[in-house]
């Protein structure tokens, strides 16, 4: 009688651990599933409370957005031409005064092809040649980069010579840039 108890117990025994891994197999892959929907959840709920932080700032960018279009209209940061072609006149005009009140020759300005830019506004290229010193080289950085409108320099290339001027005992040496 006493076998049969411990067969019975260990019978007994063997079915609770056998229903308990049979429930672990069928509730495992449900389980696993139900924290994956709530981590997926969770990270939704953080989307959305970015995106309504994001919301909350539209108002001051549209604020910002117009404030940028009032200054862009009233500083005249592009050119005010209505084609590219007088655009590129108005900017051949602006650098011939630049380079003379510099101090610095003029040699030839040349209109350059036309391309679109990424924001959409028509680039305007002119190819220019000057002579002068160091210090006119510099006024005419300085005033096209700091005037408005807003210009750029692209493909720069210097050539210098050197010059010397007088005679044996009272000779100046200076270096000019064509």
């Amino acid at each position: 009688m006493a076998a049969r108890r411990g067969n019975c117990a260990a019978l007994w025994a063997a079915l609770v651990v056998g229903l308990v891994l049979l429930l672990g197999a069928l509730l495992t892959p449900w389980w696993m599933a139900w924290q994956a929907r709530q981590e997926q959840a969770k990270a939704v709920a953080e989307r959305i409370a970015r995106y309504r932080s994001v919301l909350a700032t539209r108002p001051a960018l549209e604020k910002a957005r117009a404030r940028l279009h009032e200054w862009l209209d009233q500083g005249h940061y592009l050119l005010a031409a209505e084609n590219p072609e007088l655009a590129a006149a108005e900017l051949q005009k602006r650098i011939k005064k630049i380079v003379l009140d510099a101090g610095g020759d003029l040699v030839s300005t040349q209109t350059l092809s036309q391309t679109k830019t990424d924001q959409g506004f028509p680039q305007v290229v002119v190819q220019v040649r000057m002579k002068g010193d160091m210090e006119a080289l510099g006024q005419v950085f300085y005033q096209l980069e700091s005037g408005t409108p807003v210009l750029t320099i692209e493909d720069l290339t210097l050539r210098g010579r050197r010059i010397i001027r007088g005679r044996r005992g009272k000779r100046v040496e200076s270096y000019i840039v064509d």
